[in-house]
């Protein structure tokens, strides 16, 4: 709470995020390949981000009983930048429309208790499910090949 109320004062606006995702990781791997790795990533981080926004559609019914206005988080990083037309084609033939924040959060969903602790921020769908006796399900995964070139990108 003590961050929270640190970047509030600076001007942040918090969201809770609802459609998560692993674009830093693409990214990483996507800004140190050649021409061709980097097509091949494209191609992955565009079904992977449409998985994604499958999940946590589902998702989103399995804990409200209907579809919520998302928060989607998501890196300026070039592999974004590259990407956008794409994806911004995908959000708008899944139905999807730009509206500011506060407008999102008007929703009653975003007024569900959290009880979520832990060290790492998963989407509040997750942290809602929980609080609400619900379980957490797994978000689709990265490929397992970007998984590997990003470990060898951290030298692990």
């Amino acid at each position: 709470e003590g961050h929270e109320k640190c970047l509030r004062e600076q001007g942040y606006e918090i969201a809770p995020v609802t459609l998560d995702n692993s674009d830093w990781m693409f990214a990483a791997v996507y800004g140190r390949g050649d021409d061709a790795m980097k097509v091949k990533v494209k191609r992955e981080y565009l079904d992977y981000m449409e998985r994604i926004f499958a999940f946590y559609e589902d998702r989103a019914i399995d804990v409200f009983g209907r579809a919520i206005p998302h928060v989607l988080l998501i890196h300026a990083n070039q592999l974004n930048a590259d990407t956008m037309p794409e994806l911004l084609a995908m959000m708008r033939r899944r139905g999807y429309a730009f509206v500011p924040l506060q407008e999102a959060m008007a929703d009653a969903a975003y007024r569900t208790a959290d009880n979520h602790l832990g060290q790492y921020g998963p989407s509040w769908l997750h942290r809602w499910a929980v609080t609400k006796g619900g379980a957490k399900k797994n978000e689709p995964d990265e490929p397992a090949w970007v998984m590997e070139e990003f470990k060898k990108l951290q030298g692990r």
